[in-house]
């Protein structure tokens, strides 16, 4: 086998087919690289200066993707094992291509294929004046193909609430199979920012999101606002937890107590501790009655 490797990659040069193999190669690493899941409603079409072209045959997928851009480069060069990628360009499929894809099974449960039931499901002449309105700013001979994207999007939004389905708190696309609050596309992206999340309210509990985009670009202003409430939901239920079950007496107990709040303190007022006021500590405990008296007239 060794000795027809040389010739026959010589062969391939000559020939000006080795690039493409070598390309057909990377183009078969999508898989891999995102999940059976990513890629049952994607195909990678061709990569060419280090630009991967990839068709997405839903709309929603290709938001998700989009935002998932630069984590999926950085992941397909790491299975690569070198610099492949610089760039990905996702479009929208041939819709009348007629790629379906089936049903995909996953541990949070099942989701569809996009397909609109239009026999069941129609639109109100308010949301077709919406649907209108929207159309009417793209250019003109785009618009015949929109008005259908777009109208296929709305019926199957539709049909989903219609069945049950709720909102992600992130990108508000609805689902039948939501992980604390999100899509499973979000939930895979709140999870990978998490970490980076955590160490910084540890560090900073007063911290600005123009402090950690400085430092991470990437992550995107409505995460960070989703993350910072939980933590602030959070924080409020142990404090909750503290007066309800086990309202503090001694002066080791307060302190306890008093830590948890001056931590929710710094979360809510987004303060540094020299720049906090008292009418700033009062609004923070407004929804806890007496703590504020309780922690705060013996200072």
């Amino acid at each position: 086998m060794d000795k027809l490797a040389k010739p026959l990659q010589s062969l391939l040069k000559k020939c000006g087919l080795e690039k493409q193999l070598e390309k057909r190669r990377y183009l078969q690493l999508w898989p891999t690289v995102v999940g059976r899941q990513v890629a049952a409603y994607t195909r990678p079409v061709n990569i060419s200066r280090q630009k991967m072209t990839v068709e997405v045959n839903d709309s929603t997928w290709l938001y998700h993707l989009t935002l998932l851009k630069h984590k999926i480069i950085t992941d397909f060069n790491t299975f690569a094992g070198a610099k492949i990628l610089q760039e990905i360009k996702f479009i929208n499929a041939d819709f009348k291509s007629g790629w379906q894809q089936q049903p995909e099974k996953t541990k949070q449960g099942t989701f569809f294929a996009e397909k609109p039931e239009t026999g069941r499901v129609q639109l109100e002449k308010e949301e077709e004046q919406e649907l209108e309105k929207i159309i009417q700013q793209a250019p003109e001979f785009l618009q015949a193909r929109l008005q259908k994207i777009f109208k296929n999007y709305y019926l199957q939004q539709k049909g989903k609430e219609i069945e049950g389905a709720r909102a992600c708190e992130r990108c508000r696309r609805l689902t039948f199979t939501l992980q604390a609050g999100f899509c499973e596309l979000c939930w895979h992206d709140y999870e990978s920012w998490s970490a980076v999340l955590q160490n910084f309210f540890q560090q900073t509990p007063w911290g600005k999101y123009c402090e950690i985009h400085s430092k991470h670009p990437l992550l995107d202003k409505k995460m960070f606002a989703l993350y910072k409430k939980r933590l602030i939901d959070s924080s409020a239920q142990q404090i909750t937890a503290c007066l309800t079950e086990n309202r503090p007496r001694d002066s080791r107990q307060k302190e306890s107590l008093k830590g948890l709040v001056q931590n929710h303190i710094l979360l809510v007022t987004a303060k540094e501790p020299p720049y906090i006021k008292q009418e700033d500590i009062f609004k923070a405990l407004k929804n806890f009655p007496g703590l504020y008296q309780l922690l705060y007239s013996c200072i």
